[in-house]
């Protein structure tokens, strides 16, 4: 069984720049001081314009440092047909410096071993910040958001997934199934109806924080918000690099937004096509899913991954590495 986090960022704003090891929320991305990033933004696979940085995921498995780099377009156009996201993963083998003894809990967050994966005991590890991981952590000013920068404080859910499977078909025809039991006269034309089992999901949150903007599960089960598309996995089931099965890891949830506060500083970048004030990223639910063996080429090298976004108009649509 996946363990299942949950991410929420902290209620005020990050005092000091986030190092290489945290999550975060806006503010800069930050990789290792001896890694070569690309020094331009990604673009856009709708409207070819540069996107911009929205969050920064530290999730490391066994002795590999992984960061996750969330990056979207402001154009509305974009959003509404789902094709404004891209996420890409750094991984390095460099070694962290912990002192186990004298570990305690920090912001940063959920790593995972493959021992544990496989005996189904994925614990949260509680890790601080090593004395000299600052001057490992090297920002790219050149790539800051718009936004505000929050830490994220990393929880364990309460209600876990039952679930552990890597099988992106069966989730698909479970959905469907669920689907099937809803009478016709129950569906509302024009109104893109929510799943069951995400119905259910929004019920189990704890009211006093509601839905949490960032869930974790690796190799656990994705939550879709409406009918998952039925005929276009066989793409996105295998890695494109090594071949391997593809597994869910993380998604993102639309209460992001209210946590999405723009910088009023003169030195604060402004998009091209500037993002909704209110409501910056329109979507339903955006999943991300990864080599279940966490590949790569080469050490220290970029990798995009294949995300699914559902948009708020029931549609699902695969961006990124097939």
């Amino acid at each position: 069984m996946a363990t299942v986090f949950c991410g929420f960022p902290d209620e005020e704003t990050a005092q000091q720049q986030p190092t290489v090891i945290d999550s975060y929320l806006g503010g800069v991305p930050t990789t290792f001081s001896n890694s070569e990033m690309c020094c331009s933004a990604p673009l856009c696979p709708t409207c070819g314009e540069p996107m911009y940085f929205v969050l920064q995921l530290y999730c490391p498995i066994d002795n590999n440092n992984r960061n996750l780099y969330f990056y979207t377009c402001p154009n509305r156009e974009c959003q509404v047909n789902g094709r404004f996201f891209r996420v890409f993963r750094f991984t390095t083998n460099e070694p962290e410096k912990k002192d186990e003894k004298t570990s305690v809990f920090s912001n940063n967050d959920w790593n995972f071993d493959f021992d544990d994966i496989e005996e189904g005991k994925m614990e949260l590890d509680h890790v601080s910040t090593p004395p000299d991981e600052t001057r490992k952590s090297r920002p790219l000013d050149n790539l800051a958001s718009p936004f505000k920068c929050f830490y994220i404080t990393v929880l364990e859910d309460e209600v876990q997934d039952s679930s552990r499977t890597e099988n992106l078909p069966s989730w698909v025809l479970d959905y469907k199934a669920e689907d099937e039991f809803i009478e016709e006269d129950e569906k509302i034309e024009g109104v893109t109806a929510l799943t069951p089992l995400y119905s259910q999901y929004i019920a189990s949150r704890d009211p006093s924080t509601g839905l949490e903007p960032i869930r974790y599960a690796f190799e656990g089960r994705p939550i879709f918000t409406s009918a998952p598309p039925s005929d276009e996995w066989e793409s996105q089931l295998f890695c494109s690099k090594c071949q391997r099965m593809r597994v869910f890891e993380v998604q993102l949830f639309p209460t992001i937004n209210n946590y999405l506060h723009f910088k009023k500083n003169r030195s604060a970048k402004v998009p091209k096509s500037p993002f909704n004030a209110l409501w910056p990223l329109n979507f339903s639910t955006l999943m991300v899913f990864s080599c279940q063996v966490d590949c790569q080429s080469t050490f220290e090298e970029w990798v995009e991954e294949c995300v699914l976004v559902q948009t708020e108009e029931g549609e699902s649509v695969f961006v990124g590495s097939t």
